[in-house]
């Protein structure tokens, strides 16, 4: 005596399959409704809407600094004062730079781009560094300290003075 087994119809290539049944065996597709079949435009609608869910907070939040103007906020940032520092330690000869910057806007800015030059007795360049300060805030109308290091290409000898300028500023937004 043979046994009857219900039947249904397949949800993606519609031939019978067994009542139940979690995967076709013809096309091998998935028959619950909520799975993520990549053959149905129904998961992945729900993936692009769970995309879209984390994508656009994200951007919200970043705004600031994907949509921003490279030079805007420099007009209210000054460098107070700095000096030229030289080191050498067991991984080498280093040249450091430090000061005070100081934002005299009314808003609040962060993660300043420095560029130092370095210059010999004659007047030469004779090297560079280029720094950006990820996570400094520098508050609106009050002063921070910064630090612009790198390694010395030259003996420190040969480092008579340096010159150092921002390059770029991002606005400090919070929500």
């Amino acid at each position: 005596m043979q046994a009857v087994h219900a039947a249904s119809q397949c949800r993606h290539c519609k031939e019978e399959i067994r009542a139940g049944a979690a995967k076709c065996p013809h096309c091998l597709g998935w028959q619950s409704k909520w799975m993520l079949d990549p053959q149905s435009p129904r998961g992945i609608l729900v993936v692009l809407g769970i995309l879209l869910l984390f994508a656009v907070p994200l951007l919200l939040l970043t705004r600031a600094t994907l949509f921003r103007d490279p030079d805007q906020g420099l007009d209210q940032l000054v460098i107070s004062e700095s000096e030229m520092h030289h080191s050498t330690v067991d991984s080498g000869r280093f040249v450091t730079v430090v000061g005070k910057l100081r934002n005299t806007g009314g808003e609040s800015l962060k993660n300043p781009h420095f560029e130092v030059q370095f210059f010999n007795a004659d007047g030469k360049l004779i090297d560079s560094l280029a720094s950006n300060s990820y996570n400094l805030i520098i508050p609106a109308r009050s002063e921070v300290s910064f630090k612009v290091r790198g390694v010395a290409d030259r003996p420190a000898r040969e480092y008579a003075r340096y010159q150092i300028r921002l390059t770029g500023v991002s606005r400090a937004r919070i929500f």
